[in-house]
């Protein structure tokens, strides 16, 4: 009976020790959150207009928000490009879409508006989340790609639009990076 428990007990042990061992150092960056600027809450018209606006189509083909030019849309390749707004005079200046703009409180907060593109149709938006590593600020954009071995996907470059609101930020410095995970749905 006792050589049946130790056994057990060794065994359990050894499992243990290879679920913890199986970590992948390449992801542990990104999946560390001790860094991550936590959003400020945008209010229902915020949250609304977005909504309307990114979804609206624009006269131009390349054109699919009032944030961004059919230059930027047309010449995107594996980027992305942000406005980091930090006022409401900033806000107007970046955007010339047809929808009257939302009230926020730019004394406590900044707008982050952004664009990448998917470069086929098994590409779609995942997280986006802003660091801050010793007031150094990157923001992150996942573009989760669908490796499925037995889907196929049409070959259209679509863009990935995205705005985050977050308490104000003390400084405009800030990379943005495209990511690409990999996931079989």
């Amino acid at each position: 009976m006792k050589k049946n428990v130790l056994f057990y007990v060794c065994t359990l042990l050894l499992l243990m020790m290879g679920v913890t061992g199986c970590s992948n150092d390449d992801n542990n960056d990104f999946f560390d959150d001790k860094n991550v600027v936590q959003e400020a809450v945008a209010t229902e018209a915020v949250s609304a207009f977005f909504e309307k606006d990114f979804s609206t189509n624009y006269s131009d083909i390349y054109q699919k928000s009032g944030f961004f030019t059919a230059e930027e849309f047309a010449y995107l390749s594996k980027g992305v490009i942000v406005r980091i707004i930090n006022s409401r005079e900033e806000f107007e200046q970046a955007y010339n879409g047809k929808y009257e703009l939302p009230d926020i409180d730019f004394t406590r907060n900044t707008l982050i508006v952004g664009l990448t593109n998917s470069l086929d149709g098994g590409e779609t938006l995942g997280t986006v989340r802003l660091l801050n590593t010793e007031g150094n600020y990157e923001l992150q954009v996942v573009v989760d790609k669908n490796v499925h071995p037995t889907r196929v996907y049409s070959l259209a470059i679509t863009p990935l639009l995205f705005w985050k609101l977050y308490p104000k930020l003390p400084t405009s410095n800030l990379t943005a990076t495209r990511i690409v995970n990999e996931v079989i749905y």
